[in-house]
């Protein structure tokens, strides 16, 4: 057997590599696609919750006349002319044409692009943010981490992946993310270009949704980690942050937008009644994710402080990726302090852990670095396979498109999670609205107005605020800081369904309540059993109830009769 002639490292790595095979063609390709594909399919099988989308559909078309409107306009309960901030505008907009022009169908489509969006570009930063680590993997170790840290964000995330302006907040979050990494690792010729895209896109985010504080002040936790690690760039970053904070002053209420973001997180009724307001605790597996990956990542900073500290050689893989690591956790620990506040902010945490975990595998490496050998060029027939998968799993998710969901033969029990489609969308098909909107009860008051006020469960008013057209208005919806406290307590404890809760609702005027049972059980059970209500509409959980008038005034003749046999008698 004839030895191989003796080649140095240094040969070694002067050998010409082959070019990389095209992007379709390879396996690192898959990897990253498989966190996006993953969020495309599962909110393409969730259906759309009525809880805080319908007022902002109505708000849109109100939007679309010609200005943003300041009032209440859509519920009773308050005057139509109470002072309401619709902050969340162009998102509000996007809505309405997007129904206008697509219909229900249009929402799903909006919603599950948006979302897998979102971890298309996170899982993409992470997957450019690794390879330029001081000792960086491989590519396909690189994608294999980014993708399954990006499917981790999800599963923290997927309870909270209703379509709301929130959803545009998720997408404007990824995009924020990649942007930042890339802004970190620019030359200085391209970083100007990049802190540019920073400040347009928070302008962008403040004019949709009030969760753009949090990229703005991401921004500043990133300059603050400039500054204690010593990077060059500590100035320009700071500057980006302040421009892109100026930049948000440019939307249709100038500086009061900061004012109204900082009163709502601390509104006392969502603080004390709303769950998703609330912080997480152990009661549910979304929650318990969130803590155990924070308890992970606070250890994992410890040793990574204590490795850094050793005497290591420069030589040594590591000690530099692991400073990237700990430059990455300031803003995780803002992002931490706000996900331990409310459960609705653990997005943000899911989604920036992503990057922070990619540095946090690559940061504990050791050993000298591989020499570059020259390899054999990629055979058709791989790159030919790797394109089917691509196409297969890019088309996969065309399955569960509004047009073609609806001719599958799902579960009983997946089919009850949905409401009949009304008819004002006859074009779209089946399994689209939550069981939860109530769209048989909205039908019949559009035909049968109600003769008195309408009380209306808060999640059922969302969707009368649009469904309604102005002529049926609900008593309350989901917009919770516009209403008093006082009205949240009372709402509260007719909803738990008290003994005299009929006799409340008739003695205040009203001839119709509509309930979700699965909210409200006790109360629904009152009006069941009550002789002098009668139920007129049900679908999903949500149940409609109107005040007989027959047996009002045969009420009042069996009293008349009596009291005459009474008197007849004496």
């Amino acid at each position: 057997m004839i030895a191989p002639p003796f080649q140095d490292d240094k040969s070694l790595r002067a050998a010409p590599a082959n070019p990389l095979p095209p992007l379709w063609g390879r396996m690192e390709t898959l990897w990253l696609l498989v966190a996006p594909l993953c969020a495309l399919l599962y909110t393409l099988c969730l259906p759309l919750a009525p809880n805080d989308l319908w007022y902002h559909v109505r708000a849109g078309e109100l939007i679309a006349r010609g200005a943003i409107p300041t009032q209440n306009l859509m519920s009773s309960a308050i005057a139509l002319d109470a002072p309401y901030y619709y902050q969340s505008w162009l998102a509000e907009l996007v809505l309405f044409v997007t129904l206008k022009i697509g219909g229900l169908s249009g929402l799903v489509l909006v919603r599950s692009f948006f979302v897998a969006g979102a971890f298309l570009a996170v899982t993409a930063a992470t997957f450019r943010a690794l390879l330029r680590l001081p000792d960086p993997p491989t590519r396909l170790v690189a994608a294999r981490i980014s993708a399954l840290g990006a499917i981790l964000g999800l599963l923290m995330a997927s309870n909270n992946l209703d379509l709301r302006p929130q959803v545009f907040s998720l997408f404007g979050f990824g995009v924020w993310i990649f942007a930042a990494l890339e802004f970190r690792a620019a030359p200085p010729r391209n970083r100007a270009r990049w802190g540019a895209f920073l400040a347009v896109w928070i302008w962008v985010w403040a004019n949709t949704h009030g969760a753009f504080i949090v990229a703005l002040l991401g921004l500043f936790a990133l300059a603050l980690s400039d500054r204690l690690w010593r990077r060059e760039n500590f100035k320009t970053s700071l500057g980006v942050a302040i421009a892109a904070g100026a930049a948000a002053l440019l939307n249709p209420r100038g500086a009061a937008l900061y004012g109204y973001v900082a009163g709502l997180s601390r509104d006392e009724v969502s603080q004390k009644w709303v769950q998703e307001w609330r912080s997480p605790g152990f009661d549910e597996w979304h929650s318990i994710l969130f803590w155990a990956c924070a308890a992970g990542i606070f250890l994992a900073a410890i040793v990574s402080r204590m490795f850094l500290r050793r005497q290591i050689p420069q030589k040594m893989k590591g000690k530099a990726n692991a400073k990237e690591f700990l430059a990455l956790l300031l803003p995780l620990a803002l992002f931490f302090s706000m996900a331990a506040r409310d459960q609705r902010s653990i997005v943000w945490f899911a989604l920036w852990l992503v990057p922070v975990l990619g540095a946090l595998c690559c940061g504990f490496i050791r050993g000298k670095p591989a020499p570059v050998l020259p390899v054999a060029p990629v055979p058709r027939a791989a790159l030919g396979i790797n394109a089917t998968l691509l196409v297969l799993l890019g088309l996969s998710p065309l399955a569960l498109f509004p047009g073609f969901k609806a001719g599958w033969p799902w579960p009983k029990e997946f089919k009850q999670r949905f409401a009949p489609t009304p008819s004002s969308f006859a074009a779209d098909p089946a399994l689209l609205l939550e069981n939860t909107t109530p769209v048989a009860a909205t039908q019949f008051l559009l035909k049968n107005p109600p003769r008195g006020k309408l009380w209306t469960d808060m999640v059922c008013g969302s969707y009368l605020t649009y469904a309604g057209r102005g002529e049926i208005r609900p008593w309350c919806d989901p917009r919770i800081e516009m209403f008093p406290v006082e009205f949240w307590e009372d709402y509260l404890k007719l909803s738990g369904g008290p003994r005299d809760a009929v006799a409340q609702m008739e003695a205040r005027g009203f001839s119709d309540v509509l309930l979700d049972r699965e909210n409200t059980p006790a109360l629904a059970r009152r009006f069941r059993e009550s002789a002098g209500w009668r139920r007129v509409a049900a679908n999903g959980s949500t149940l409609l109830f109107r005040r007989d008038s027959r047996f009002r005034r045969d009420s009042r003749f069996r009293a008349t009769t009596k009291n005459r046999a009474a008197t007849k008698n004496d």
